[in-house]
């Protein structure tokens, strides 16, 4: 069975934040655990210095196993932490060998996606047949998220949980870091399968945005790149109805510019919501933009707004 520790803080020299991290997460276990074979997650965000992390995380614990990413943010039980040197760890505490495992790519990017994730996936399971749920840490700026989880399910079958997120830079879209024992990556991906069977999925979902004006259509995509809405260059056509200019930034136009696609209506009540949100983060130079899944011609998509109220009340909700 595995036991879960965590920590967050803000301090700016990163192998002081790291020491601190690490204390405060096990200061209710004996030293000895410092030697055993932890599984340790790091979340950073991008003004930290990554090297200096993994080098203080692995100088405390030797014999543990480094995974982790960079953010926006971190949220932990100390609170949220949006500073450009913000950091949060969990530790995972095997109770013995065998219940968790790792594997990494160093490039993941939406046309690969699905066999990226695929060969992730056989790795862990070629190592373990009795992994149970999945922990992905990839690269967020032009993945296919719904590619990369299929890339699991061939592998693992359409029911085992997967969990975790896409790596970013602040919005920047530039480039993003994976951590993987002493090793940075740029812009590649994490899987961590754990084999314990007491674990299960807790889940609550909810966004505070609400469609606004009418829906436009996706009129030329390949995969999650779209070219044309409504048969105009696609980004243009955004900042067009957002009376910004063409070379807006996608990062800024997010509580703006977050697209919306409608939902199913079997997934209206676990959702909390009509529609499932898309975030822009990566505009090419043609003003074709990236959608985190693929987008078929003939989508239906909608400009969202923030509604604070939404917001808040989702937040006490959940």
């Amino acid at each position: 069975m595995l036991k879960f520790y965590s920590a967050s803080n803000g301090l700016v020299h990163s192998k002081k934040a790291m020491y601190d991290c690490l204390a405060s997460a096990l200061k209710e276990q004996d030293a000895q655990i410092y030697e055993k074979q932890l599984l340790i997650v790091i979340h950073s965000t991008i003004g930290h210095n990554f090297q200096d992390l993994l080098d203080a995380a692995l100088e405390k614990c030797p014999n543990a196993t480094i995974a982790g990413c960079t953010c926006a943010g971190v949220i932990g039980i100390e609170g949220a932490n949006e500073n450009m040197r913000a950091l949060a760890i969990m530790i995972v505490e095997p109770e013995k060998d065998g219940e968790f495992f790792i594997s990494s790519c160093k490039n993941i990017r939406g046309e690969n996606s699905y066999d990226e994730a695929q060969k992730m996936a056989q790795e862990l399971h070629a190592k373990s047949d009795k992994i149970n749920m999945i922990h992905i840490l990839a690269s967020g700026i032009d993945i296919a998220a719904d590619r990369a989880i299929e890339g699991i399910a061939s592998v693992f079958g359409n029911d085992i949980p997967v969990f975790g997120g896409t790596s970013s830079d602040n919005t920047r879209a530039i480039s993003s870091y994976q951590f993987i024992n002493n090793t940075i990556l740029e812009r590649g991906a994490i899987m961590i399968g754990y084999a314990d069977p007491t674990l299960s999925v807790e889940m609550g979902v909810h966004h505070g945005n609400r469609p606004i004006g009418h829906s436009f259509t996706v009129s030329r995509s390949e995969a999650n790149r779209v070219y044309e809405l409504n048969n105009e260059t696609s980004w243009y056509f955004l900042m067009d109805k957002l009376n910004l200019p063409h070379h807006s930034h996608p990062g800024p136009c997010i509580p703006v510019a977050a697209i919306a696609e409608a939902l199913p209506e079997e997934f209206h009540e676990s959702y909390d919501n009509q529609f499932i949100l898309r975030a822009i983060v990566k505009v090419d130079d043609d003003g074709s933009f990236y959608m985190p899944v693929d987008c078929p011609e003939q989508t239906e998509l909608w400009l969202t707004q923030r509604d604070e109220q939404i917001i808040f009340s989702g937040l006490e909700s959940m």
